[in-house]
């Protein structure tokens, strides 16, 4: 149980105008750590009536900020070095005040001063005058109601002594709009494992979500769902399929100190590698984002557990592939006894979701319609010819290159001069044994590409 103390702040009524300029200025921030998403998740109707809140003082939330040096010093004179190191990041980079509740309400004020949107249809008077306003950008008021937007004054509510954990548990009780999902609470955790995976989301967004596919809803994406399903496939990657994903689990996954947050950076290098395969335009028409999960688990399998590698030439039909044993295996109503807790289930009704049975059965039913000997082999133990292959080889070919230059033995070992050229490219299986290698002029290598090398102009 974690020890709870008093945090300090204190409130300033704060006119729009003042916020807008230290938005602009960037000394106001928000850290995407305390933002639920990338985006509003206010609706156009929301962001068109929040003038009109304004307008009419009818906005008494307040808007929750702390104050980057009172923090700073407050972790320096308590000497708590990942808090100095956290909030000296932002003192650095000139921001004075980080948003931790408000976003919404300050970027979509800016925004309407910016003329990004327009007003609602609205009838406003005060002591003077009676206003009837259509649709209407900032711009096109009359100038006593854009004064009166500016100068009208929101409460704000700063914090002063606060810590990066504090900060979490801050941002996850108080939350503007909608009450925070599971996602949302865990890309405010302070793990290494948040980070990396908002990153990856972040980076893989567009392709998770655009007009060609339906993996998810304009809500989900908007609120961090593609984050989760990233979480998940982390998950499968230091768990197997053994394990369930739950809420639960992957909450116990994002502790700051877990074994998977102390290996992150080994699941991002293999989920970079996996998305240039994910990448293919034809899985668009994959229907449901859980096999694309599977898709994943079977790259896993391969590439980690069984220490092979996907046959560069066959990336293309092992997709295609993937794509028609999907379009089988949905179409087939065949009911499989997934669990003994459970009533027999289509694959269709398994891919709905991500419990252990559900996964190991649909991995099992997509290993067992597809050989994936065809498009996976075995790793060469290496790829790069050792220096005592590359003198013999030298020596060999009596000095010289395939295209029939003279080898320089006093530079044979520079890589910016030679290279070990393969004969059989080593995309396509080729390996660094004697019989595979040739000397190359850097240039002439590079230039080689996927092509054989011709080795009739020097035959060994």
């Amino acid at each position: 149980m974690s020890v709870m103390r008093k945090l300090t702040s204190y409130t300033k009524k704060t006119p729009i105008q003042e916020l807008y300029d230290m938005y602009k200025s960037g000394e106001i921030e928000t850290d995407l750590a305390f933002q639920a998403n990338e985006f509003t998740r206010w609706s156009k109707e929301n962001i068109s009536s929040w003038p009109t809140s304004i307008f009419t003082n009818m906005n008494p939330s307040a808007i929750l900020l702390v104050d980057i040096e009172e923090c700073l010093n407050y972790a320096i004179e308590n000497s708590l070095r990942q808090d100095i190191e956290y909030f000296q990041k932002w003192y650095d980079a000139g921001v004075k005040k980080l948003i931790i509740d408000g976003n919404n309400r300050i970027k979509n004020s800016v925004s309407f001063i910016d003329g990004e949107y327009y007003t609602e249809k609205m009838q406003f008077r005060d002591d003077f005058q009676f206003y009837k306003i259509g649709e209407s950008k900032f711009s096109e008021l009359p100038v006593l109601l854009q004064e009166t937007f500016l100068e009208s004054e929101i409460n704000v509510e700063t914090y002063t002594d606060v810590s990066r954990e504090e900060l979490s548990e801050l941002f996850s009780r108080v939350n503007d709009g909608k009450p925070l999902n599971d996602p949302e609470k865990r890309n405010a955790r302070t793990s290494n494992i948040a980070t990396v995976i908002r990153n990856l989301a972040s980076k893989y967004r567009d392709r998770f979500y655009n007009d060609n596919v339906e993996w998810f809803t304009p809500a989900d994406a908007n609120r961090r769902y593609i984050d989760d399903f990233i979480a998940g496939c982390a998950f499968y990657y230091f768990e197997k399929l053994e394990k369930t994903i739950s809420p639960t689990s992957l909450n116990n996954m994002y502790r700051s100190g877990s074994s998977a947050d102390q290996s992150i950076k080994m699941f991002e290098n293999v989920f970079e590698s996996f998305m240039k395969i994910a990448s293919d335009g034809e899985l668009n028409a994959i229907p449901k984002r859980n096999l694309i999960f599977d898709l994943f688990v079977i790259y896993i399998q391969n590439c980690k557990e069984q220490k092979k590698e996907l046959i560069d030439s066959k990336k293309s039909d092992f997709i295609k592939d993937f794509i028609r044993t999907s379009a089988i295996l949905l179409d087939d109503k065949t009911m499989y006894e997934v669990s003994k807790r459970s009533d027999p289930k289509s694959f269709d009704t398994m891919v709905g979701g991500r419990q252990a049975s559900n996964n190991i059965f649909r991995n099992y039913l997509f290993n067992k319609n597809m050989d994936m000997s065809k498009y996976f082999r075995e790793k060469p133990k290496s790829r790069t010819a050792s220096k005592t292959t590359k003198f013999i080889a030298a020596l060999r070919d009596d000095l010289k290159t395939p295209e029939g230059k003279d080898i320089d033995l006093s530079k044979l070992h520079n890589g910016n001069v030679y290279h070990g050229g393969h004969i059989v490219p080593a995309a396509d299986g080729g390996d660094a044994n004697l019989d595979n290698i040739v000397i190359q002029e850097k240039s002439d290598n590079l230039a080689l590409g996927r092509k054989v090398v011709d080795i009739d102009n020097n035959s060994k």
